[in-house]
């Protein structure tokens, strides 16, 4: 029984703890965010986010991409998926999370002919096209040259 209430209050702290978290992140930025150091915590904070402010958060993302050291070809491959961003906001960024699955949907069908040319054109590896549409990390131009 001890054990049971051990656990019943842990869990209970839990909650109010992701409570507290998601209200606190709900309107983070994403410099905010990248001062989080634990990935789990980051995770949680981008997953309670606003839709504006995940929206946000890549538009910074692709302020930060663009001023890296990328051929006239290759920036306008990054403003592509920084258009089809924006021009799918509503979709890609609902207000209702259960309207998220749909806009995976958008995301992966674009996604994949984005990332496809990416490869071929200009030989851009796998891990590289995640730095730059999956993961909002800083990423530097001594990154770039190392993934290339």
């Amino acid at each position: 029984m001890k054990k049971l209430c051990i656990a019943t209050f842990g869990m209970l702290i839990l909650m109010m703890y992701s409570s507290v978290l998601f209200s606190q992140n709900e309107n983070m930025s994403r410099t905010d965010w990248l001062k989080i150091k634990n990935k789990d915590e980051r995770k949680m904070a981008y997953t309670a986010m606003s839709s504006e402010c995940q929206y946000r958060f890549w538009k910074d993302r692709f302020v930060e991409l663009k001023q890296l050291k990328w051929s006239k070809d290759e920036l306008k491959h990054i403003e592509e998926f920084e258009t089809f961003l924006s021009e799918n906001k509503n979709t890609l960024f609902p207000e209702d999370k259960k309207e998220r699955e749909k806009s995976m949907t958008v995301m992966n069908d674009f996604a994949e002919s984005w990332m496809k040319k990416a490869e071929e054109e200009f030989g851009w590896s796998k891990e590289l096209v995640y730095h730059i549409v999956a993961d909002g990390e800083l990423f530097t131009d001594e990154m770039l040259n190392e993934l290339r």
